[in-house]
Parts: structure tokens; C-alpha cells; sequence
């Protein structure tokens, strides 16, 4: 009798779980994550583009949820990659800059000195790692860019890391950005889960649409034939109809991974998120202001959206603030399985975002980048970090921060913006609202330091600390490394 009352009661209960976004083992979702390199958000026909064509990934749009206010962990690659594995702010991990360089590059004509990033520690909690400890089999094919830590290490049971071949001026109609290899790679993981019962992540980790740009010609003479390219302001020289069918290319590569998806029976079981690592290049993101590296939403805002059949209603959107740190508690919270304690410290669960449910609003988001990067003594990007906090972005610029007259500085004030009134961020509030400048600040910084990350200081202050290291005087030549015209493939 207790036994039959109790049969009766499960699916009741069973409900009331998922409601709370807990995941029963017989209902966990494959997970597919399609990562893009350095597409900007107004690069698809889902987020407003009207000359570039991405039928696939808009159907995922269509038939899923589009995010408006998602961010990449970085303005840059590696990042990103350390927070989507880690679900750690860069800033926590001291990976702010791309790999390699972030490690070893000196300048010595910039007014500023940080240390150096760090090699990401493989002492820790990696989302792949859990997720595998829950039943999932892994995987990852593409682009890594990490660097101390290796896919296996990480806890992907299988991995192909490689790396673009294109070539200036030529069109890549050899599989140089390894679209078709990474992608029968996946499809090949994906049919050997599902043969075997086995739920599965899978990170399809895409080159494209880095530069050195090269489309197949078909897509290149495809938008050459469409016709020249919409007159928007400020567009970048990079953004030409080789870019445009390199969009394409990759978008194509998506609808051979959803066929095969189809083909296997599964798409009603499994969630498909598409998004990108980074913004687009130049300043063709509108209608954010600038791109990739920097500091404004052109760098850090990017294109997110995800299909589940069944579960995420299609045509829907979503406003709130999701970072790529949110990833780790959020499909570890779909496949059932759980986060060892003081793991993911800067991830937050948005399932219930994903499943149309009433969200809180997200914690505040930090963006730190403590480098130079351009040609030593002229570079074009600087110090800043950030904090996204509710309606608002506080932009905290070093050189204003520690030069105050001492040096020549090219950055003359910190910055404010409301992003719910001025997304284009063209309304500096920094001298109208001082009141929540300083507490964005002081809550920036404050967080900076409880995380223990690498802070600028004056060169100078740099230079008198190894000289009384050497036990030298203060004019001696200090041996450095010296910088050559930034030209990294980053």
C-alpha cells in the first residue's frame, strides 16, 4: 500500500524537481556547443543582418531562444576558453590575454607595468571533468588556445586540437579552417554516444571567422554576386564579401551538424547552443560601439542562442545578463550531476532563463584586462577592467587610475554608461551620476583584489624595484625585451 501510494505520488514529485531545474537522469539533454571564432553579433540574420546569410543558425533561433545580453568572458580568445572550462572570471585565473602572449610580452615605452598572465593551473575543477563524473562522454574538436592545461587534462574523453592554414589573398577550398574535419569529427562522436545510449557533450570549437579571411570561392563569388556590401557607417575594410561567405561557410558547417543531429533520432533530446568567443573585429557591431579587444559591448557582447525542443520555446528571447563563466553550473545543472564545493566561484545557473522561467538578475560581471597591445609606446588598446553591474557598465581605466599627470597617458577619464538607455554607449555618465560612478568603482575594485589579480603599476615605480632588486643605481640599463610592430594571428 505505502509503495503504490508513493508510485502514485512520483510523477507529481518528478515535476516539482524539474520545475526547479533539477535534471532526472532518463530526461538529461546532450549537450552541443558550437563555438565561433570572433563573430560579431550583428554578423547573423537573427541578430538583424539583412546582407549576410546564416539560414542554419537562424533556425536554431527560430526554433529556440535568443539571448540580447550575452557576454564573452574576454574581448579576446583564450579568455573566454579559461572561463567556459573553469567557470572562473579571467581575471581569477590571471589568463586576461591571449596565449602565448600574455605570458612573456614586455613593454617598456608604455607608462604602465603588469605582470605577466599565468599558465592555467590543471589543479582544479574543469567543467568537462564533472560533467564526465556524471555520465556524459566528452569531447572537443577545434581551436583550444589554452595553454598549461590540455584537453585531456581538462577531462575530455576525446579531442582534436588544430590549427587554421589559410593564406593571404587565396580562397580556402581545402578545408583550411578545418570547418569539414572538425564537423565530421563531431558528427562521428555524436553517432557513436547515441549508438551506445550515452549522453554527450561535445564542444565544436570552430576556427572561422579569424583573419587571415578566405572563403570557398562558391560562397566569395556567392556575395559577389549579390551585389556590394550595405553602406554602414565606420565599416570595417575587413568586412568584404570573402568575410561575408566565410559566414556562410561557417554557417554551413552548423547545417551539416544539425542534419546529423536529425538523422540520429535525437534532436528532441538534445540542447544545440551556437555562440561566439569573442566580438567581431572593427567596429562593424552595431549597434554596439567597436570590437574585438575592446572595452566597449562591440568586444565583449556576442551572439547566443540555443535550441531544446520541448523545453526552450522557439522565437522566444531572453534580456537578462549571461557570461560564458554561467555555462559550468548551467549544464552541469542539465545533466543532473553537481559542482564540488568552491568550484565555478563567478558561474551562475541560468536554467530557468533557458526554460522561460522568472530569473534574478545576475551578479555583477567583471572584465579585466591589465595589458598593452599595439606597437610599444603607441598602442592602440590599454589598461581597463569593467564591471557590469544591472542596467549599468563602470569602465576603469588604469592610466587614469595611476598616472593623474605623471606620465603620458592617452586615456583621460573613466567611463559610465547605461546600457538600458544608451547601448551605443556614446553618453559618458562618469561627470553626471559621480555617485554611482564611485560605487561601481569601489565595488570593481574591491573584487579585483579579493580575486588577487595582477594590477598595473607606474613603469617607473617597475624600474626602481628591480634596480633595488640588482642592488643597482637608478640610472643602470635594465635588460629587456623589446617589441616589434604587433602583428600576433590573434
Amino acid at each position: 500500500m505505502i509503495i503504490s501510494r508513493f508510485l502514485h505520488l512520483f510523477p507529481a514529485l518528478l515535476g516539482v524537481a524539474l520545475a526547479f531545474g533539477v535534471s532526472s537522469r532518463a530526461e538529461r539533454p546532450n549537450m552541443v556547443l558550437i563555438l565561433a571564432d570572433d563573430l560579431g553579433i550583428n554578423d547573423l540574420g537573427c541578430y538583424g543582418n539583412n546582407f549576410y546569410e546564416s539560414p542554419h543558425i537562424d533556425r536554431l533561433r527560430r526554433e529556440g531562444m535568443r539571448f540580447d545580453q550575452h557576454y564573452s568572458a574576454g574581448s579576446v580568445c583564450s579568455p573566454t576558453r579559461t572561463a567556459l572550462i573553469t567557470g572562473k572570471f579571467p581575471a581569477r585565473t590571471r589568463s586576461t590575454e591571449v596565449y602565448p602572449w600574455g605570458l612573456s610580452h614586455v613593454y617598456v615605452a608604455e607608462p604602465l607595468w603588469c605582470e605577466p598572465d599565468r599558465l592555467l593551473s590543471p589543479n582544479q575543477t574543469f567543467l568537462p571533468d564533472v560533467l564526465r563524473a556524471a555520465g556524459y562522454r566528452t569531447a572537443m574538436f577545434g581551436k583550444w588556445h589554452i595553454e598549461g592545461v590540455s584537453p585531456e587534462e581538462a577531462g575530455y574523453d576525446e579531442w582534436l586540437v588544430n590549427h587554421c592554414d589559410t593564406a593571404l589573398a587565396a580562397d580556402a577550398n581545402h578545408d583550411e579552417y578545418h570547418l569539414a574535419e572538425i564537423t565530421r569529427r563531431s558528427n562521428d562522436f555524436m553517432k557513436e554516444a547515441a549508438q551506445s545510449h550515452t549522453p554527450f557533450f561535445v564542444v565544436v570549437s570552430h576556427h572561422s571567422v579569424h583573419v587571415p579571411q578566405a572563403a570557398t570561392t562558391g560562397s566569395r563569388e556567392h556575395f559577389e554576386r549579390k551585389g556590394s556590401l550595405p553602406e554602414w557607417a565606420d565599416r570595417s575594410p575587413l568586412q568584404t564579401p570573402v568575410y561575408a561567405g566565410m559566414v556562410k561557410d561557417l554557417d554551413d558547417s552548423v547545417g551539416d551538424l544539425l542534419a546529423e543531429i536529425g538523422e540520429l533520432g535525437i534532436a528532441d533530446s538534445t540542447l544545440v547552443i551556437f555562440t561566439s568567443d569573442n566580438g567581431g573585429l572593427g567596429d562593424l557591431n552595431f549597434p554596439y560601439r567597436a570590437g574585438k579587444g575592446s572595452w566597449y559591448e562591440g568586444g565583449i557582447r556576442v551572439p547566443f542562442v540555443a535550441r531544446w525542443p520541448e523545453r526552450i520555446q522557439p522565437g522566444s528571447s531572453n534580456n537578462g545578463v549571461v557570461v560564458t563563466t554561467d555555462y559550468f553550473r548551467t549544464l552541469v545543472d542539465l545533466a543532473g550531476g553537481s559542482v564540488p564545493e568552491g568550484a565555478a566561484p563567478d558561474s551562475e545557473d541560468f536554467t530557468k532563463a533557458l526554460l522561460g522561467q522568472s530569473t534574478e538578475e545576475r551578479a555583477p560581471v567583471v572584465f579585466h584586462f591589465p595589458h598593452y597591445r599595439g606597437e610599444d609606446g603607441s598602442a592602440w588598446l590599454r589598461p581597463w577592467s569593467s564591471l557590469r553591474d544591472g542596467d549599468y557598465i563602470y569602465i576603469h581605466h588604469w592610466e587614469v587610475d595611476l598616472l593623474n599627470g605623471k606620465g603620458p597617458g592617452k586615456i583621460e577619464t573613466h567611463e559610465l554608461y547605461n546600457l538600458a538607455k544608451d547601448p551605443g554607449q556614446r553618453r559618458n555618465l562618469i561627470g553626471t551620476q559621480p555617485d554611482v560612478a564611485a560605487r561601481l568603482q569601489e565595488d570593481l575594485l574591491n573584487r579585483l583584489e579579493a580575486m588577487g589579480v595582477q594590477i598595473p603599476i607606474l613603469m617607473a615605480e617597475r624600474l626602481a624595484a628591480l634596480n633595488t632588486l640588482c642592488g643597482k643605481q637608478q640610472d643602470a640599463v635594465i635588460p629587456v625585451v623589446q617589441t616589434a610592430e604587433y602583428a600576433l594571428p590573434w
